[in-house]
């Protein structure tokens, strides 16, 4: 894709698409390396935090309702794009645990919980350095 193609598009979509599916925009950008790096960084920091044990929140339902930082626990998880939609459809898949692996998630929660927030910020992220290379301030 020539350098005046993507010029064409909205710095928006370009973020956009970098949120919703990580290293989409470095793909769009023919940054290959990028682009299998964030996918797969994000896919797999959100994915084992999932088998940890992370809470998926979502503000306003049973057990957050009244919890002060329930709105930034759910924006650190929708920071995730596409992954967090597939978390919340497949959950009760995901988080149908034995008695074993419900204390293991008890025991990791933080941890799990903390690499899903950081699997968020690496994909926000991702979108900032596409829109860098998209400007012309970074190769």
């Amino acid at each position: 894709m020539s350098q005046k193609s993507t010029r064409n598009l909205p710095p928006v979509a370009l973020l956009g698409m970098a949120w919703l599916v990580p290293g989409s925009a470095h793909l769009f950008l023919n940054r290959r390396f990028r682009a299998v790096l964030y996918f797969v960084t994000v896919g797999l920091f959100f994915w084992l935090s999932i088998a940890l044990g992370a809470y998926v929140v979502i503000p306003g339902t049973e057990g957050y309702a009244t919890e002060s930082f329930a709105m930034f626990k759910f924006l650190g998880g929708l920071a995730n794009g596409l992954h967090f939609f597939l978390a919340l459809i497949f959950k009760s898949e995901i988080l149908n645990y034995s008695t074993i692996n419900q204390l293991k998630a008890v025991l990791t929660n933080e941890y799990a919980t903390t690499l899903l927030y950081t699997a968020g910020i690496i994909n926000i992220l991702s979108g900032v350095d596409a829109l860098d290379i998209w400007k012309g301030k970074k190769n």
